[in-house]
């Protein structure tokens, strides 16, 4: 049997899609340096900005079961693991076992599953701040604290959208005035 490609190959297309898609490709814009002056507003996007403040919690006792029961009824893709009032990890469908891990979480608690890497970011911080926080940690949501106290969650998600709807750009290269 021949393997098959799921995408047609260039000459499969009909011309008029090809060449918008070749059009595509040639209008990739460059990033100019700007004076200092000219440095967009938007990349000074915050943490406040993008955060959602309704942030589930889950004790670290609670069986794994009633976390999952949790994430998939309500819709949550992320749980704060708790013990008294510190955060001490996340939970997450994939940690979870997903829809058909019923026997890998039987007997389990919340704290056994867990992913235990927790950074946290706060309200102030810039989205880039945070976006580094997640990639050098590997880490798919920060919860946001400020004084000591769980107000938020931010997730790749969030600085996804964000991105995608064009309300933030990564800050441009900036040339001081005295050198421009």
């Amino acid at each position: 049997m021949q393997a098959t490609s799921e995408f047609p190959s260039s000459t499969a297309w009909p011309p008029s899609l090809w060449s918008g898609i070749q059009e595509l490709e040639v209008r990739v814009p460059t990033m100019q340096p700007r004076r200092e002056s000219e440095t967009s507003l938007r990349s000074k996007a915050h943490v406040a900005d993008v955060m959602a403040s309704d942030v589930k919690t889950i004790n670290g006792r609670d069986s794994a079961e009633h976390a999952w029961q949790t994430t998939h009824r309500g819709g949550i893709p992320y749980l704060i693991v708790k013990r008294k009032d510190a955060i001490v990890g996340v939970l997450s469908a994939r940690e979870l076992g997903g829809p058909g891990g019923d026997a890998f979480r039987v007997g389990r608690r919340a704290d056994e599953l867990m992913v235990r890497t927790v950074a946290t970011a706060q309200p102030s911080h810039t989205v880039r701040q945070a976006a580094v926080l997640m990639r050098h940690h590997s880490l798919a949501c920060l919860p946001v604290v400020s004084r000591g106290k769980l107000v938020g969650i931010v997730t790749n998600t969030d600085l996804v959208d964000l991105i995608a709807r064009g309300d933030y750009a990564p800050a441009p290269v900036v040339v001081p005035e005295h050198l421009g």
